[in-house]
């Protein structure tokens, strides 16, 4: 922080344009191409700002001529970033949701069969992991469309070996490679041939963020030198396959605990059971949401120093999030306390 590359400085202070700094973008970047194999035939951007924003990049960058788009709304992400899409309303172009709207707490994805994709379609989009539903996909869908995946939540936890279905892939920083601000990008350099979408800010045309090596405007420096500390953490660890195996340990030795209690359930089909996020409930609290009970498990967990354990708003519940940087302990210190609690009464 004090003396970042030998340069006399810290990284948050550098200029953008210096020579350290471009060493540090490129060595990122390697970093990343090498951690999941991403083909030469692809651009990765470091972008400023969330997966949110992305939600309308998407739009603007990737439909191009087409007249339609479909969306595979799983949960509570897939289903806003449909919004988004239907709410930019570029004219004749029809925002298409494949397998309708879902439940608040879907328990799987509706079977491939009962899908009504567009093989002209623009892009299927859809979210690999929903983090407040707790639904991961086992593998990308097989459709003709390119897949526009938004990975967030689940990003560097699994290897990537199908990347001859992917258009893109998105993901935030701050769930398992660095601090919010930041978003990398995977982008399909075809797809970039594709007429821009009208009224595009400049600074979310991924065209014009790819020929100037990201770097039109002021990169999020700090995000991205953090980003590349993860990256040689992650390969120490035996890279995203090793990281993947640890991951499902992690998982399993939750969800065991939770099947196993006679106070807790989570309902997810095991075989769409997220690795990254798991929510869980009391028996009845899928349908019937009491705030004010939760908090007394809330509470006990507290006490011993287990936080952020609280179910999101619009399910309410509880939530075990266990990103690549979850240790062990603390694994065992939630299961030991699901195993203790006393009840509810």
């Amino acid at each position: 922080m004090t003396n970042w590359r030998n340069s006399g400085m810290s990284v948050i202070e550098c200029s953008h344009r210096s020579k350290p700094w471009a060493a540090e973008m490129a060595e990122a970047e390697a970093n990343l191409r090498k951690l999941i194999n991403v083909p030469e035939n692809f651009h990765v951007l470091f972008l400023a700002g969330g997966a949110s924003l992305r939600f309308s990049e998407v739009c603007f960058n990737l439909i191009g001529d087409a007249k339609c788009v479909d969306y595979l709304c799983t949960g509570t992400w897939s289903s806003k970033a449909m919004a988004e899409a239907t709410r930019l309303a570029f004219p004749g172009v029809e925002v298409h949701s494949v397998a309708g709207k879902p439940d608040a707490n879907p328990i799987d994805v509706k079977d491939v069969s009962t899908w009504t994709v567009h093989d002209d379609a623009a892009y299927f989009y859809y979210c690999d992991n929903e983090t407040i539903q707790g639904i991961e996909f086992p593998k990308f869908p097989d459709v003709k469309p390119p897949l526009v995946i938004d990975m967030s939540s689940n990003f560097l936890s699994k290897p990537i070996t199908e990347w001859e279905k992917v258009g893109c892939i998105f993901a935030c920083a701050q769930k398992n490679f660095g601090p919010a601000g930041m978003s990398v990008v995977i982008v399909r350099k075809d797809l970039l041939e594709r007429p821009l979408k009208p009224f595009c800010p400049i600074t979310l045309d991924w065209r014009t963020q790819a020929k100037a090596g990201c770097l039109y405007n002021t990169p999020p420096a700090f995000p991205i030198y953090f980003a590349n500390l993860i990256f040689k953490w992650i390969e120490k660890k035996g890279g995203v396959a090793g990281m993947h195996e640890i991951n499902k340990a992690k998982a399993a030795k939750v969800y065991a605990a939770i099947d196993k209690s006679p106070l807790f359930v989570n309902k997810v089909k095991p075989e769409w059971r997220s690795l990254m996020n798991i929510p869980f409930f009391r028996p009845n609290g899928y349908e019937v949401k009491d705030p004010d009970t939760d908090l007394k498990f809330i509470n006990f967990c507290a006490a011993r120093k287990l936080q952020t354990l609280k179910g999101h708003v619009s399910v309410g519940g509880f939530r075990a999030s266990i990103y690549n940087s979850c240790p062990p302990e603390a694994i065992d210190a939630l299961i030991k306390a699901i195993e203790e609690f006393p009840g509810f009464d």
